[in-house]
């Protein structure tokens, strides 16, 4: 029988229900976020972050049956109901909003998600004091802590490039209400936030300095995104498939496979200077299957709207097969939007990966993870990258 790959749906509530192919991570989920409480992973877009944040939903709401056939289903976890506040920002964001769009998209996600408790929910309060006493609420009405999940926690940012005021206002109130979460540590058992850059510490967490970040880990390099041995477990029909459309052997379809759309590197080990398996992009591979044809689906997916304007304020000489260097330390920080490097947006965006890491001077080479990426940089961005932009 053919897999059902869904490639519109990143739902894992829903891939499951309709029976649609998941790559089971669970296992990898569960190492990862082993007994603390604030977790944090940045990874490009279209990369799984969504699929994740609902799994993570799924299990703390203790929907087990979801999870049969996989391997959380035969561990130790609890499967206790704790109350859920998942918020993806991706729908408080848009390029017309301001702080104010921000903060009714906000008061209305807390009042559906209080509704089923039978919780009040006031107009007339600060959102973060709305947050805050919601969380306290469910807390004492349900005994479990509270399970916090934020999606895409920058795209509000992203979508204001080229409006620096209106970006300024929600920056500012993004950090008042993401500054809340830690002191409400009594009350929760688990915070999760996903994003594509990392406007973290010194920025919109300023205050939520407790954060594990997963971002460089190497038990989350292969987190998201499919590793070969997945690729060839999951897809073996829809790899033999492909082979025959392309009129070559399995193995040169592997080949090809590899070249075009694998080698994304995000786990690094700095005592050993080892990099975590590579991955392919699960969107992409997703749409090629399904379509059985070699897409290029990932940069026709979305803009790096971020990305240009950044690398228009400066100047690159070359991205290419030789790669560019730069400090693990300056590639690993958090930034103000206004103050993050080129090259780190680079990394973040997609549009290049570690290939080696150098011990002692601690600097990563980046290069483009693969050939679909190389090609989307001659063919679309090189010019950009080449331009020196007057003022």
């Amino acid at each position: 029988m053919k897999k059902l790959i869904l490639t519109s749906k990143s739902d894992f509530g829903e891939i499951r229900r309709l029976g649609g192919l998941y790559v089971d991570k669970t296992k990898e989920i569960y190492d990862c976020i082993g007994v603390d409480t604030y977790y944090f992973i940045s990874r490009p877009r279209r990369f799984g972050k969504s699929l994740l944040c609902s799994t993570l939903k799924e299990m703390f709401s203790g929907n087990r049956e979801l999870f049969k056939g996989l391997w959380l289903d035969g561990s130790d976890w609890l499967w206790q109901k704790h109350p859920i506040i998942h918020l993806s920002m991706i729908d408080m964001a848009g390029e017309q909003n301001d702080a104010v769009d921000l903060k009714i998209k906000l008061l209305n996600q807390l009042k559906k998600i209080a509704k089923p408790y039978a919780l009040h929910v006031p107009d007339n309060m600060p959102i973060d004091m709305v947050f805050s006493n919601l969380v306290t609420d469910l807390y004492e009405k349900t005994g479990l802590g509270v399970v916090i999940i934020v999606d895409e926690y920058d795209k509000p940012i992203l979508d204001l490039i080229g409006k620096p005021e209106a970006q300024k206002e929600v920056h500012s109130a993004l950090r008042s209400f993401y500054g809340t979460f830690k002191a409400l540590e009594a009350s929760v058992r688990f915070v999760f936030l996903t994003g594509v850059y990392k406007f973290a510490k010194t920025s919109v967490f300023s205050s939520l300095n407790n954060l594990n970040d997963l971002t460089f880990d190497p038990k989350a390099g292969t987190l998201l995104g499919y590793t070969q041995e997945e690729m060839e477990s999951y897809f073996s029909e829809e790899i033999h498939e492909l082979a025959i459309s392309l009129k070559i052997s399995h193995a040169e379809t592997l080949e090809r496979l590899r070249d075009q759309y694998n080698g994304y590197h995000f786990g690094v080990n700095v005592n050993t200077g080892a990099l975590s398996p590579g991955v392919y992009n699960p969107f992409g591979m997703n749409h090629t299957f399904a379509a059985n044809q070699m897409l290029k689906k990932w940069f026709a997916s979305g803009s790096p709207s971020f990305l240009i304007k950044k690398i228009k304020e400066g100047y690159f000489e070359e991205i290419g097969p030789s790669g560019l260097k730069i400090r693990f330390d300056t590639l690993n920080n958090s930034y103000d939007p206004d103050s993050i490097t080129a090259l780190s947006l680079l990394y973040y965006a997609g549009y290049a990966t570690m290939s080696s890491f150098m011990i002692g001077p601690d600097t990563v080479k980046l290069v483009p993870p693969n050939l679909e990426v190389s090609q989307l940089i001659s063919e679309e961005l090189l010019n950009i990258f080449k331009t020196p932009q007057v003022p």
